[in-house]
This record gives structure tokens, C-alpha cells and sequence, in this order.
């Protein structure tokens, strides 16, 4: 809601560089965006690194560094460690889910694992 609240306000096009509410506003508006989805990374780093240094590097070198760790992170999982980004239910939950078909229906709680 921030970019399309700032697109409505103060229209992208024609730039206006020279104007400091303009410029600082946009400023804001793509600060925002940028970690709205950071932090989204961060919860599926967190989710699903192994390692505590992990769990707490990654997301600091997204946070603090930018964008070039978040690709390197998916590169190293994607390449290195030769996993796929698609978010699947925990193999536990999928056990849980095949006995309990005939039993009572219970809360679905997917958990985030990269295979």
C-alpha cells in the first residue's frame, strides 16, 4: 500500500529530482517495499538454515547488506547445496496428514522446508 499510496500522491512520472518531498518521499516508499519482502526471505531463511550462525548471518547480510546477499543466499541454496525453492509441508506433517484421513480434521500447520 505504500508504492500505491506514494504513485497516487506523488506520480513517479515526470521525475522530479529537484523537489526534496518528492524525492525523500520515494526514498521511504521503496525503504518500505524493500524490506516488506526482505523480511519475508528472512522468515524462510530462518525457517529453514540448520545452523544458528546461519539463521542469524543470512538475514543480517539481507537486512544490512541488500539484495546481493538475498541472491547469493537462494544461489548457494539453488546451486551449492543443490536444493529447489519450492515450499512444501514438513515430511512430519504429511505422516500426521495420511493417519488422521479418518480421524478428526486437526489445525494445518505448514512448515516451510526447501528440498
Amino acid at each position: 500500500t505504500t508504492i500505491s499510496w506514494t504513485c497516487y500522491n506523488f506520480p513517479l512520472f515526470p521525475f522530479q529530482i529537484d523537489s526534496l518531498e518528492w524525492s525523500s518521499t520515494w526514498l521511504l516508499a521503496t525503504v518500505v517495499d524493500y524490506y516488506g519482502s526482505t523480511l519475508c526471505l528472512c522468515g524462510i531463511i530462518i525457517a529453514t538454515e540448520t545452523s544458528w550462525i546461519a539463521k542469524v548471518l543470512w538475514p543480517l547480510g539481507c537486512c544490512t547488506l541488500g539484495s546481493p546477499i538475498c541472491c547469493l543466499w537462494i544461489l548457494y541454496k539453488t546451486v551449492l547445496q543443490k536444493q529447489s525453492l519450492q515450499l512444501k509441508p514438513s515430511s512430519c506433517q504429511q505422516q500426521q496428514e495420511q493417519s488422521n484421513e479418518n480421524s478428526q480434521p486437526m489445525m494445518n500447520n505448514n512448515n516451510i522446508h526447501l528440498e
